[in-house]
Parts: structure tokens; sequence; C-alpha cells
């Protein structure tokens, strides 16, 4: 035996909208946790070793949070629930002629890592992402974990950080 369920909105019995599904059969899940940001500063930064990439002063929103809480004194993002979280980084650095290394890190354990060997005056683009599984209240954060570049960073649309939540 099948059944059909014909609803446009599925809810919570506080009525809390989980789901809803168009005509065209397109899902949307407006309290899916996520965040996406980027830093204030639209030119190049210089990091230290342990810097966090944001803070509570250089934080722009790119979209508005859905459950992720940020704290700018710690750097941290914590995670509303149970789950994987899709996370990704992306920057450049210029200058120099060392390595210029940023952690992601899940509860200060790293798990993902972008690198760039300098290589003179030019900006060098990096990035990593990947999925990472965490249980409410874990945090996740970005910080310098090398800087031998003449400036570590940039702000503006030459960076981000992103996280949600995809199951």
């Amino acid at each position: 035996m099948s059944s059909i369920l014909k609803v446009d909105t599925i809810q919570n019995t506080g009525g809390t909208t989980g789901l809803t599904i168009d005509s065209g059969g397109r899902v949307n899940a407006p309290a899916l946790p996520r965040v996406c940001v980027g830093h204030s500063t639209n030119n190049n930064i210089a990091y230290s070793v342990g810097d966090n990439y944001v803070t509570s002063s250089t934080i722009v929103h790119k979209i508005t949070p859905v459950g992720i809480t940020f704290d700018g004194s710690n750097g941290r993002f914590t995670l509303p629930v149970a789950g994987d979280y899709y996370v990704s980084f992306f920057n450049m650095a210029y200058g120099g002629s060392s390595a210029v290394e940023w952690i992601v890190e899940l509860n200060d354990t790293t798990k993902f890592r972008a690198y760039v060997t300098m290589q003179g005056n030019y900006w060098h683009p990096f990035s990593c992402s990947g999925i990472i599984s965490a249980t409410a209240g874990q945090y996740i954060n970005i910080k310098n974990n090398g800087a031998g570049a003449t400036h570590e960073g940039h702000g503006g649309t030459y960076s981000g950080f992103s996280i949600y939540l995809i199951g």
C-alpha cells in the first residue's frame, strides 16, 4: 500500500515551520542552521599566529545567520544541533617568501588546513572545505596558524567563511 502526503508546509507541534514545498516541487528549510561571513576590511590584513579570521569588530554577515551563533571575543561559531556541517573558507595572501596557513577547528581540534607558500609580491589565493560531524553546542573557529607573508589575508569580497547543516 502506498500513500501520498499532500502538504505545502511541515511544522512542529509548536507551529515552527521546518519545511515548505512550492508548486514546482522546490523544498525550502527556513530553520536550517547556516552562516556566511566575511571580514569588514576591504584591503590587505596582517595577521599573527593564533589570530581569528573575524572578531566582533570585523565580522560582516553576508547572509542572515540562522541558528549558528558567533562569539566575537574568541572567534567561535557555536552549532545549535548535532549533525554534519559543510564548512568552507577562502582567502588570499600577499608578499613574502614563507608559508601562510589557516586552520578550521572543531572545539580546538584541527579539521582542515588552507596552506600557501608565498613567492614574491603577488596575491596568492588559498581555500579549504569539507564536512565536519558535530554535536549540539560544539564550536567551529578559523584562525591563522602560519604568518609568513606581508599580509596573511584580505577582506571584503576576497575572503569568506561559511557553515551550514547538511544532515
